[in-house]
């Protein structure tokens, strides 16, 4: 498989070429790596990035001020290939769609889902918000300017429950709540 990863790195990067004017907002390459590909959207804050692994799929991560706050979506494809064509081994065995070629194969189970979710969950997104909980760091895509903490109470609940491996559990912790909200756009 190793051979063809070269391959598809080329698949998606035509794929990306031919398909750009089904994106609402532009990819360009920031960086090409031995393992994947660095990409970042046109018009879009610089802490939403796109890496393209030949081998596992596509990852959208949110960085800023050098801190990977969090995966926002992820496309993951793991290709094997049988007698009966390419599927993914991480779908379960009911739901394992047999893809009569590796282009079909890439194309409909892992460039078109993420082209969707930039149609839908990019495309109607104003606001990024950063989330940072006693290191425990989050971010999530809003339309509506997000205004309080609600939806971050699971993480918190999770966090507070958190005893670092080989410590007893401090008797006073300090939480530390720090709360970012970036405009999608530039």
């Amino acid at each position: 498989m190793s051979r063809r990863c070269p391959k598809n790195r080329h698949m998606f990067l035509n794929w990306l070429r031919t398909n750009r004017n089904r994106f609402p907002y532009s990819l360009r390459k920031v960086r090409r790596y031995k393992n994947c590909i660095d990409l970042n959207f046109i018009g879009i804050t610089s802490a939403i990035r796109v890496f393209f692994y030949p081998k596992s799929g596509i990852m959208i991560e949110v960085t800023w001020e050098g801190i990977c706050w969090d995966l926002i979506g992820d496309f993951d494809v793991v290709e094997r290939r049988t007698e009966a064509g390419y599927y993914c081994a991480l779908c379960k065995p009911e739901y394992q769609i047999f893809y009569p070629t590796r282009d079909e194969f890439w194309i409909t189970h892992g460039f078109e889902p993420f082209l969707e979710w930039c149609n839908t969950e990019l495309a109607n997104a104003n606001w990024l918000e950063l989330f940072d909980y006693d290191g425990v760091t989050s971010a999530k895509l809003h339309k509506e300017k997000p205004e309080d903490n609600q939806h971050w109470e699971p993480i918190m609940e999770f966090t507070d429950n958190l005893i670092p491996l080989g410590k007893a559990e401090p008797e006073k912790r300090l939480r530390e709540i720090r709360k970012f909200i970036l405009p999608v756009r530039n």
